[in-house]
């Protein structure tokens, strides 16, 4: 059985917050936090290479899940990877999307 989801920045509190903060950082950033290439906005989920928002320092390990500070673009290949850098890069290199 899963386990319900009691991230603030899901469902709890912070939600709106977190929402208003990823239209600033869609509208103001256009490249990727990691990696530095540019975020395609065409492209939609599922594609790995769609921009989604990502935290700097994980919530997991102390990070302010609706922080604007703690946010920044990314693909959405990056979600949930440890090394998040190498998966970036991993990937642009082999779709040829440098």
């Amino acid at each position: 059985m899963a386990k319900p989801n009691v991230r603030p920045d899901h469902n709890g509190t912070q939600r709106a917050q977190f929402n208003s903060n990823k239209k600033k950082i869609y509208a103001t950033q256009t490249v990727c936090g990691i990696c530095g290439k540019r975020v395609d906005f065409k492209l939609k989920f599922p594609h790995p290479l769609s921009p989604c928002i990502d935290h700097i320092i994980p919530v997991a390990k102390g990070g302010d899940p609706s922080d604007i500070s703690n946010l920044h673009t990314a693909p959405d290949i990056v979600g949930g990877i440890a090394d998040r850098g190498r998966a970036c890069r991993r990937y642009r290199v082999r779709s040829g999307t440098r």
